[in-house]
Order: structure tokens, then C-alpha cells, then sequence
């Protein structure tokens, strides 16, 4: 196919990128988009083939029953317009379950996954005191943004709920086959969100890369125009893109300068007297 050979010239071939300057830049476009919805492709294959079936056995049935066995029996949690009460002593701790510990847990680890007590108003050092990843107090539901290492407070204003055990099994029951519906969903709309984000930061990339190219023309008294670098600069984003896509999978976070360097390293390398 003649994308695939297209590919193969972008990434080095001088007597190729020489037809670019005359060439349509409708033309280099078009690579460039039908080069970006290969690579979304592949990508969103690649990730559907991983993801879905880790979805389906994380959504399986013997999962979802075991959700609700994390709620205790005998605890129930009315919130009437905003305010909780429950039907247990308070303070009431859930333990986090063993599952998601880690097999050595440190002490950053928390000891509960909630605690309730509305009965005691809400300070930052009884919070710390109850060891939890949730307080939910008489009108809040507060939680460590570990991101920020601040703590969040929700209000539970107008929220009317009952939760009990039997409630979260309708909710899990009634949620899960829902997810399994959306995941293809969830993926079409992933690929189109990666191609968006490709397609606009690589544009601007070349954009700036086809003016400092211009100026250094201008500089060297070369006759090829602003718009003429950035036709070339749609073929030379190919190497850039493939060697991120490396960089990414050795876990290595390209700045947008260096990338910027590539690019301009690609279209020199292919664009240079020989």
C-alpha cells in the first residue's frame, strides 16, 4: 500500500522529500491524517485487545458479587437531605480489605477505607487519628487528595439515600451490564480523544518548527517559503512520532523541545544538499 511506502520514505529519503516543495499540500496533509488514523488504529487494537478482557474479568460475576461483601451486614447509612445517620455505633470503621493491600504495606498505607462518625465535628487531626482513606461525617465526605496532599470536602447537600448491603447488590447488578455494553464505546472514544490530541499538538509542533526553519532560510538566503517547510514538515513528523512511541514504551517522557529538535533533525537529515 502506498501509505506504507510513504511512511518508509518519511522517515529517510532525500530524492523523496525533493518532490515535497513542488508537490500539493493538500497531498501532505492527507498523509498526515491517514498516517495519524494508522497509528490510532493499531493503538486502540493493541489496548482493546488488552483491556477488554480484563474488563470482562474484572466485571465478571464472582467479581461483582464479591463487591458487596465488602459492605458490612449489619450497617446502614440514611442520608436525608444532606445529613447521615446510621444505625451502628460511632465511630465506625470499615478495615481496608486484604485484597488491595499491598503484600508489604507501609506506613503511608491506610488502616481503613472509611470511617462514619457523625456524631463528632470534622478536624484535620481527628482525620488523621482515624487512619482512613474516607471520612464521612454528619454532612460531608471527606478524602486525602493525595495529588495535592490537601484533603477534599464534599457536602452531601439534597442527596437522599438509604445504603445498605442489599442495596449494593442492586446497584452492582444493575451497573454492570451497563459497563459492559459501553467498554466498545469507551475505546471509539479514547482513539478519537488520541487522535485530536496527535493531531493538534503535532500541528502546532510543525507550525513552530516551519517558522524557525523560515527564519534560518531567510538567514542562509534560501528561496523555500514558510509554507513549503510546513509541507515537510508533515512528512519529517513521522520519525519524530515512531521515536516517541519508543521513547513511551521505555518509559521515557520526551520534552516538547527535544521533540521540537527531532523534528527539525529530520527534515535537516532529509532535506540537506548531498
Amino acid at each position: 500500500m502506498s501509505i506504507f511506502k510513504d511512511i518508509k520514505n518519511s522517515v529517510y529519503s532525500p530524492q523523496f522529500y525533493s518532490h515535497i516543495i513542488t508537490g500539493s499540500g493538500s497531498k501532505a496533509f492527507w498523509y498526515f491524517i491517514k498516517f495519524n488514523l494508522l497509528l490510532v488504529a493499531v493503538v486502540t487494537v493493541i489496548a482493546g485487545a488488552i483491556l477488554i478482557p480484563l474488563a470482562m474479568t474484572f466485571l465478571s460475576q464472582e467479581n461483582v458479587s464479591s463487591i458487596s461483601s465488602y459492605y458490612p451486614q449489619d450497617l446502614e447509612v440514611v442520608v436525608k437531605k444532606g445529613i447521615v445517620s446510621t444505625n451502628v455505633t460511632e465511630p465506625y470503621a470499615i478495615a481496608m480489605p486484604e485484597k488491595w493491600t499491598s503484600e508489604k504495606p507501609s506506613s503511608d498505607e491506610p488502616k481503613n477505607l472509611l470511617v462514619i462518625n457523625t456524631k463528632a465535628p470534622f478536624t484535620i487531626e481527628s482525620f488523621d487519628a482515624y487512619d482512613t482513606v474516607v471520612l464521612l461525617t454528619k454532612d460531608s465526605l471527606v478524602a486525602r487528595d493525595d495529588n495535592k496532599g490537601k484533603l477534599t470536602i464534599q457536602k452531601l447537600e439534597d442527596l437522599n439515600v438509604t445504603i445498605n448491603r442489599a442495596q449494593i447488590n442492586t446497584w452492582t447488578t444493575s451497573i454492570v451490564p451497563f459497563l459492559k455494553v459501553i467498554i466498545p464505546f469507551v475505546l471509539v472514544g479514547l482513539a478519537i480523544g488520541l487522535f485530536l490530541l496527535i493531531l493538534i499538538s503535532k500541528l502546532f509542533l510543525i507550525a513552530i518548527g516551519a517558522v524557525l526553519l523560515f527564519i534560518a532560510g531567510k538567514i542562509t538566503k534560501s528561496s523555500v517559503t514558510y509554507s513549503q517547510w510546513f509541507k515537510i514538515g508533515l512528512y519529517a513528523v513521522t520519525p519524530l512520532i515512531l521515536i516517541e512511541i519508543i521513547a513511551l514504551a521505555l518509559g521515557i517522557d520526551l520534552a516538547w523541545y527535544v521533540s521540537l529538535l527531532i523534528l527539525i533533525i529530520s527534515v535537516f537529515v532529509n532535506t540537506r544538499p548531498h
